[in-house]
């Protein structure tokens, strides 16, 4: 072959490679560049730190990577473009406890891969909260029911809280969990006694729980405050501390629900003394040994009554009387002012003493609260004196039936049926006091009228009067009566006949009958206390 012809041949070839060259070139142009795959953080995995580590998989022969991520998987933007690597170390905002959302798009010869949103994958940031306070209950304080509402500070970050009580703070256990409000509405165990109770909660999120929560424990008590058993029908006598308790048998102190001792007087310090520790300590031991309750009847001046309008003196009062029946074993307490009234408040201060009183008594049911109270037979600032509220205070009331006498009627019976009809009526059906809670009160001793005021006691008018009308001085309601000296005069008093009848009537209408006072009765057969019970079918 010539040199002409392997010349042309030669650049021939050339000119068909570089042509062969050009067109696969343009062929791998064309196609279009893969989507990577994320690697880290894996999938709806969470992360604790701000500063992350994004990796995904590379792609050979590319120049560069687009960072697209948002807090929603439809509205991702570009974050960092043209990274280099197939891994870049981010940093988040600082919002806490958030999903990210975030995929890459790689980049080369002027053009980028398409459709790597398809490939987008998720993330949470976030650290598990801290503790909470407690609101409410306030730390040690006094709760009087026992639907108990808890309260506490709502956590950043928290997406659930457990709550914890318990009688330590230590033993406490989850009582509700996963509570996504800040507050919870719990029953504490009904019908047990007070106890003091320690709580606590426990925020938390997808990345755990609130460390050490028991630290943030505060406690209330729970204080049950409700009355002791009721009685049933109720007989009960008051012995004052200048009788003897020995002349006295013991059967009368058997009749006896309870035997009220009388009196211990409020003084200006706001506390009291048990007068005649002597008379106490018998008294105590004969009612006790015949299965009869004692009760402190509790009196005082219309000077020092009036000083516990101040609630600090009220306090005291209230401490010094529940440290009396504590440390005396005694059943209750017997409130016998004579009386509140509406014109100088002392019926407000009545009714506060009253519930603070019930509250401390009746705090787990131990001890029974009483009042003896005006026979309300009359309207005026007396009567209406004693509040309303005042009857779910108190167990029962004493209501003194009695010393509705007068020196003008010279015929006038203290305390007749007519009395006792008016009496029952008025505080059961006009003020409903409840029945169960009436105590007829009838009196062991006689009134004059028409004169100058002189009390006579029963055991006296059965030694001393004479007979004034057709029946015996005992079944009667009336005697005269000769002193040594003036005039003779008639007593009025309440028989055994009427007796009879006030006891029947207590036993209709009412929760029972009591008697002021022993010392003023007989001490044999003819006792007023006697018939009464017998006239009801008492056992003694």
């Amino acid at each position: 072959m010539n040199k002409k012809i392997f010349n042309f041949l030669s650049m021939a070839s050339i000119i068909s490679l570089a042509f062969y060259s050009c067109s696969k070139k343009d062929v791998i142009d064309d196609k279009p560049l893969p989507c990577t795959t994320n690697i880290a953080p894996a999938n709806t995995s969470s992360v604790s730190t701000t500063s992350v580590t994004l990796s995904w998989t590379a792609v050979t022969g590319i120049a560069s990577y687009d960072l697209y991520i948002g807090s929603s998987p439809t509205s991702l933007s570009l974050a960092v473009p043209g990274i280099s690597g197939n891994s870049y170390n981010y940093t988040l905002p600082s919002t806490a406890n958030a999903t990210y959302y975030w995929y890459v798009v790689p980049k080369g010869n002027n053009k980028a891969a398409t459709g790597c949103s398809s490939s987008v994958t998720s993330f949470t940031y976030g650290t598990p909260p801290g503790t909470t306070t407690n609101i409410s209950p306030a730390n040690g304080t006094t709760q009087l029911t026992n639907n108990i509402t808890l309260q506490w500070k709502h956590v950043n970050g928290a997406t659930a809280y457990d709550l914890f009580l318990g009688t330590s703070a230590n033993t406490a256990t989850v009582i509700a969990s996963n509570l996504s409000d800040s507050f919870y509405v719990h029953s504490l165990p009904a019908g047990t006694l007070s106890n003091t109770y320690y709580w606590y909660v426990q925020p938390k999120n997808s990345m755990g729980n609130a460390q050490n929560p028991v630290t943030t424990a505060t406690s209330f008590k729970y204080q049950l405050i409700t009355p002791p058993a009721p009685m049933g029908f109720m007989v009960i006598q008051y012995f004052p501390s200048y009788r003897s308790v020995s002349e006295y048998p013991d059967r009368m102190f058997k009749m006896c629900n309870v035997v009220n001792y009388a009196f211990a007087a409020i003084n200006a310090s706001s506390t009291v003394d048990i007068p005649s520790s002597t008379t106490f300590t018998a008294l105590y031991a004969k009612a006790k040994a015949n299965g009869a309750k004692v009760f402190l009847s509790v009196n005082g001046t219309s000077a020092n009554f009036f000083l516990l309008r101040d609630a600090t003196r009220r306090n005291t009062l209230v401490k010094d009387l529940m440290n009396k029946v504590r440390s005396q074993s005694l059943d209750g307490i017997d409130m016998d002012y004579e009386y509140p009234r509406t014109t100088d408040g002392t019926d407000t201060v009545f009714a506060l003493l009253m519930k603070e009183l019930s509250d401390s008594l009746h705090t787990d049911g131990k001890y029974y609260l009483s009042a003896a109270i005006t026979p309300g037979r009359y309207a005026g600032a007396v009567r209406d004196g004693l509040k309303n509220e005042v009857f779910a205070y108190t167990d029962f009331f004493n209501v003194m039936v009695y010393d509705d006498f007068s020196t003008s009627a010279p015929y006038k019976h203290h305390s007749n049926m007519a009395l006792v009809d008016y009496c029952t009526n008025y505080w059961i059906n006009t003020r409903g006091m409840p029945k169960e809670k009436f105590v007829l009160g009838i009196p062991a001793y006689g009134r004059n009228s028409g004169a100058a005021q002189i009390s006579t006691s029963f055991k006296t008018i059965l030694a001393t009067a004479t007979q004034s009308g057709p029946s015996p001085v005992h079944l009667s309601d009336s005697a005269i009566i000769t002193p040594a000296t003036g005039p003779a005069y008639t007593t009025y008093y309440t028989g055994h006949e009427s007796t009879k009848q006030k006891a029947l009537s207590a036993k209709t209408n009412g929760g029972g009958f009591m008697f002021w006072e022993m010392g003023h009765d007989a001490n044999d057969d003819n006792a007023l206390l006697k018939v009464a019970c017998d006239a009801i079918g008492k056992t003694y």
